[in-house]
C-alpha cells in the first residue's frame, strides 16, 4: 500500500510539473527588418513610387508586373505572401494606421541604432544618439535571458549590421554575436560555415562592412539547426540600404526576399521537435520612413512619419487575432518585454523604465 501511495503521489507530482516544464522550454526569435514603412506592408507597392522620377525604378513595366495589383489587399499579398497568409491567419499584425492600429518608436531620433536599442532594452535612451558602434550602456532582454540558469548559452545574435555587437555590448555581456562581415566562429562546427565565411570574404556586397541579408540569414539558420538556441535576434539591412539609395524597385524586392526567408525560417521551426509548438516569431522594424514621393528615401526627427513602425507576432501563446484594428497605440519599446513574456520571463520588472508587454500579444 505504501508503494502504491508513493507511486500515485509521484505520478500526480509529475503531472503537475508537466505544464510548467513545457512552458519553460518555450523559445523566441526576434527579427528586425531595417526601415520598412508600414505603408508598404499594409498597402503594398506605392503607386507614387513605381516610376523613375520618384522611385528610381529602372524597369517600370517589369516591377509593375511583379508588384502592382488593383487593390491594396492584392498588392500587399504579392509583396509579402508569408506575412499575409500564415501570420495574418494564425498570429497578429500591428501598425496599420488605416485601421486605427498605431505603433511608433519612443526615441526622438528616428534612425537605426536608437531604434535597435529601444527594441531590445525596452526604453529610449537619449545617450543612444548616433549610429556609431558605441557600447550600449543598457542591458538588453537577450543579456538578461542569457544570465538566467535555464537560458545560459542558449541565446545568440546574428546581424547584417556590424554595429550589432556594440548594441548588445558583446565585450561585457559575452553574448555570442555574428555581425557584419565577421566569420562565424562559435557553436558546433559545420562545413556550411566554411562556405558562408568564404562567400562573405569574396562575394560582392552592397556595403563594405555589411553583407547581404542572405549571408546573415543562412548563418543563423545553420546555427539554429546545429545548436538549437532558445532565443535569437536576427537583423536584416538591405531594405534600408536600397531605400537610402533611392531604388524603390530594389527595396520592394528586398522586402519580398525578407518575407521569403521568414517563411523558410518558420517552416524550419515547424520541422524540428525542439521548436514546433514552442516558438514565438516576432518581426518588427527600427524606424519608419518619410512619405512618398520625396520623403521615403530617408528618416530622422525632421522628416514626418519616421517614428511610425509595425510588428508581426506568431506563436503558440499568441491568440490568432489577425490584423489588429481600433486598439490603443503600442510602441517599439514594448517588444523587449513581449519577447521575454513569450518564454515566460518578466523582463519589465528588472527596470522601471522598461515598457510592459503588448497587451494580448502573448497569453
Amino acid at each position: 500500500m505504501r508503494r502504491l501511495a508513493f507511486a500515485l503521489a509521484l505520478a500526480l507530482a509529475l503531472a503537475a510539473l508537466s505544464p510548467a516544464q513545457s512552458r519553460n522550454d518555450d523559445r523566441v526569435i526576434l527579427v528586425l527588418l531595417d526601415g520598412i514603412r508600414w505603408q508598404d506592408v499594409f498597402r503594398g507597392a506605392d503607386p507614387e513610387l513605381l516610376n523613375k522620377e520618384a522611385g528610381g525604378v529602372e524597369n517600370v513595366d517589369a516591377i509593375k508586373k511583379e508588384f502592382w495589383r488593383e487593390t491594396p489587399e492584392q498588392r500587399r499579398a504579392a509583396l509579402m505572401p508569408f506575412l499575409w497568409s500564415t501570420v495574418v491567419q494564425r498570429g497578429q499584425l500591428y501598425g496599420n494606421r488605416d485601421l486605427n492600429s498605431p505603433m511608433r518608436v519612443t526615441n526622438k531620433f528616428h534612425f537605426s541604432y536608437p531604434g535597435y536599442s529601444e527594441m531590445i532594452v525596452g526604453f529610449a535612451d537619449d545617450r543612444i544618439n548616433t549610429n556609431d558602434p558605441i557600447p550600449n550602456p543598457n542591458p538588453s532582454f537577450l543579456h538578461y535571458l542569457n544570465d538566467q540558469p535555464t537560458f545560459k548559452g542558449e541565446v545568440a545574435v546574428f546581424s547584417a549590421w556590424s554595429a550589432a555587437s556594440a548594441m548588445v555590448n558583446r565585450d561585457q555581456t559575452k553574448l555570442p554575436v555574428n555581425a557584419g562581415m565577421e566569420p562565424m566562429t562559435f557553436g558546433k562546427k559545420s562545413p556550411a560555415y566554411d562556405a558562408l565565411n568564404g562567400m562573405k570574404r569574396n562575394a560582392f556586397h552592397l556595403h563594405p562592412n555589411d553583407p547581404s541579408d542572405a549571408y546573415t540569414f543562412y548563418t543563423a539558420m545553420e546555427y539554429l539547426r546545429q545548436d538549437k538556441p532558445r532565443a535569437m535576434w536576427i537583423t536584416f539591412g538591405e531594405t534600408d540600404t536600397f531605400a537610402h539609395g533611392g531604388r524603390y524597385d530594389r527595396y520592394l524586392q528586398a522586402m519580398k526576399r525578407a518575407d521569403a526567408m521568414l517563411g523558410e525560417l518558420w517552416s524550419q521551426l515547424q520541422s524540428m521537435r525542439e521548436y514546433k509548438g514552442k516558438t514565438t516569431l516576432i518581426v518588427s522594424v527600427d524606424h519608419g520612413r518619410g512619405l512618398a514621393p520625396t520623403g521615403w528615401r530617408h528618416h530622422g526627427t525632421t522628416i514626418p512619419g519616421c517614428d511610425e513602425t509595425w510588428l508581426a507576432v506568431l506563436g503558440p501563446r499568441t491568440p490568432a487575432l489577425g490584423m489588429r484594428a481600433n486598439i490603443p497605440e503600442v510602441t517599439t519599446s514594448q517588444i523587449a518585454a513581449t519577447a521575454s513574456a513569450a518564454v515566460g520571463v518578466d523582463f519589465a520588472t528588472t527596470n522601471s523604465k522598461i515598457a510592459k508587454p503588448i497587451p494580448n500579444a502573448i497569453k
